[in-house]
């Protein structure tokens, strides 16, 4: 028995390893890529600064812009991995308070309007509101943040649309893009941890957002669900009871 029982804590470590190096490999790669690229708009800022003459205001000024859309990368891929550290840990403490979900949801949808706009989205957003309820406003504000970042990230530059709708005694936050899609075996594991459905050559990230996501809905007594397919796009919605009680970490 006790042979037995040592094979299996064997293998089990010998899993855990794996994942570590496979995870490592994986982030020092995407860690590296916005790297390089601030590396490569530093030096050109450099030099034009050290040319002969009046610097070129309007094209230091697209350099600069673009160091902030590469930091902005480079801080969602650090908040990946402290999505990591605390993977399989408690669940998370919820802090709720009385509130106006459409009126987060819009505020999300403003505070991406840069990226949106210099990537040739068009947002649309239908916010029957108010919809008063008791909700843990940051953790909302991330599940927003997660399923908008991820149609901007597969959704081809086509249109986007997030509603916002009650029905009896719940709310749904729906996010819809009109991008690649994805198969229905794809939809079976999406909200699975480090789970990525299209080739990471063209995709980036760790496979953590919409596990992130579901976690902090389950957390607040919801639910989320994906609609898709293949070429046609997808639509993620979250599912959150209008009255929830905060959740003691276990």
């Amino acid at each position: 028995m006790l042979t037995v029982e040592n094979e299996r804590l064997h293998r089990q470590a010998q899993s855990a390893m794996r994942m570590r190096e496979e995870f490592l490999s994986m982030a020092s790669h995407e860690l590296k890529t916005p790297l390089t690229g601030l590396q490569l708009r530093v030096d050109g800022i450099q030099r034009a600064l050290a040319r002969s003459g009046p610097p070129d205001l309007q094209k230091i000024g697209s350099r600069v812009d673009s160091i902030g859309r590469q930091i902005g990368r480079l801080t969602a891929l650090v908040d990946g991995l402290l999505d990591v550290s605390r993977a399989g840990k408690a669940r998370p403490r919820l802090k709720t308070e009385n509130m106006d979900i459409a009126l987060v949801v819009r505020a999300v949808a403003e505070r991406f309007g840069d990226e949106l706009a210099a990537r040739g989205y068009v947002l649309s957003l239908d916010l029957q509101g108010p919809i008063l309820g008791r909700w843990d406003r940051l953790k909302v504000d991330e599940i927003v943040m997660n399923f908008l970042s991820n149609a901007i990230k597969y959704g081809a530059g086509k249109p986007i649309a997030i509603s916002v709708r009650r029905a009896a005694a719940e709310v749904m936050i729906e996010v819809s893009d009109q991008g690649i899609g994805m198969s229905v075996s794809d939809q079976e594991r999406i909200f699975r941890r480090f789970s990525r459905v299209a080739s990471d050559q063209h995709y980036g990230g760790f496979g953590l957002g919409l596990w992130t996501t579901k976690v902090l809905v389950e957390a607040m007594g919801g639910r989320i669900e994906v609609q898709s397919a293949v070429g046609t796009g997808s639509s993620f919605r979250a599912f959150l009871p209008v009255k929830t009680k905060p959740v003691e970490a276990s």
